[in-house]
């Protein structure tokens, strides 16, 4: 017993109890037959089929020492699906780093897969604590599941070659997003998201959502993401990697985003921008409370000792800033052109911090370009 919840303790096949002798699969299924709850002590544990948890609680030691491994011939197998009311903490997720071959495509080579076509993840979730490596997305949510009310805090995801969060089901509703840190570091690869919001979600909350050191398509992706109330996000290190994309792209989206960070990082691209606003089936507005902007082109130490052929491409390390034509071409708000409906952006502060004196014309002002109304709140809290 754990704090009165009975458990079933795992325990590994093979004689070193690391999982490298032997699969241990048949462990957690013989758990799972139980109908009880399973703590998953500490060492590696290899499965040769996704462990499906429904209605109970799986725990490990910690995200870094209690670890399951997938080892699958098919691709679209998760590691784990869980659904009903279940609580998932403390467990660390990875495939072999052999069968991450960077480029997986959506619901391919999955840590951890919310629901099926028969259940999804109910109000009263947890999933906590847990860690991902070398996968192709960390957390998916497929467009024939659901999920509702649940409580996702403290996942941290490194490694990834597609998404780092990717939820498609339609109509989900009052979630959380607690304490993500995504943060990709191969910066050879080319992801598509750190973080998506896609089929609809109505009144989600994402506090402290951190997308690092790796080259995407998009930083967060919303789409059909209605009432959002974003309390911070953190960009560093990170390189949009196509052009006409943008960190944050917003589609038929609307709420509040309390705190945006924008920092060290590298503009290689043409078109590209912060918040990038595309359809709208109505009156969309983003509220933003400060936009805090360091380093636009001053990539951080990660990113240039990764790919110095980048910093090659752009003539070198001096043209750092918005020297290039890649860089001048930023802006910090921008609208697909073929976009329709209104899109607007209402902020309170902005605040810049740049290493070169030719930069103030740039930064005294938030560069726009597309059909988007910006507007700002006065002292007394109005729009002006």
């Amino acid at each position: 017993h754990l704090n009165g919840v009975p458990f079933l303790v795992i325990r590994a096949i093979s004689d070193k109890a690391d999982g490298s002798a032997q699969m241990d699969y048949p462990a957690f299924e013989a758990a799972i037959a139980t109908g009880k709850s399973i703590y998953v002590p500490a060492g590696k544990f290899v499965v040769s089929k996704p462990i499906v948890i429904e209605d109970r609680i799986i725990r490990g030691v910690g995200s870094a020492v209690s670890s399951i491994e997938g080892a699958f011939d098919t691709l679209t197998d998760p590691i784990m699906i869980i659904k009903g009311c279940t609580t998932a903490t403390d467990i660390y997720f990875r495939y072999k780093p052999t069968d991450i071959k960077a480029d997986e495509k959506q619901g391919e080579r999955v840590g951890l897969c919310i629901g099926d076509e028969k259940r999804g993840l109910e109000a009263g979730s947890v999933i906590r604590n847990l860690f991902f490596d070398m996968v192709g997305t960390a957390i998916y949510c497929p467009a024939n599941s659901s999920c509702n009310g649940v409580l996702f805090d403290t996942i941290e995801v490194q490694h990834y070659s597609y998404r780092g969060v990717d939820m498609q089901c339609e109509n989900r509703i009052n979630n959380t997003y607690s304490n993500f840190y995504v943060n990709d570091q191969s910066y050879f690869k080319c992801g598509n998201a750190g973080f998506a919001l896609e089929g609809s979600e109505y009144s989600p909350v994402l506090n402290q959502i951190n997308i690092e050191h790796g080259a995407l398509l998009y930083g967060i992706i919303l789409k059909n993401v209605k009432g959002f109330n974003i309390g911070a996000t953190h960009f560093e290190g990170l390189a949009i990697s196509q052009d006409d994309m943008g960190v944050i792209y917003a589609e038929n989206s609307s709420g509040t985003i309390a705190d945006l960070t924008y920092i060290l990082n590298f503009v290689r691209c043409y078109n590209s921008s912060i918040i990038r606003m595309g359809e709208s089936k109505g009156d969309d507005v983003i509220r933003v409370g400060n936009i805090n902007v360091r380093g636009v082109n001053q990539p951080h130490d990660t990113l240039i000792a990764a790919r110095e052929d980048w910093m090659e491409e752009l003539g070198g390390l001096q043209n750092r800033g918005l020297k290039t034509p890649q860089a001048k071409s930023f802006v910090i708000f921008e609208r697909d052109k073929s976009a329709s409906g209104n899109y607007d952006i209402v902020y309170e502060n902005y605040a810049f911090y740049t290493y070169h004196d030719d930069e103030y014309d740039f930064f005294k002002s938030l560069p726009t370009r597309g059909n988007v109304e910006v507007r700002k709140f006065n002292e007394r809290g109005a729009e002006q």
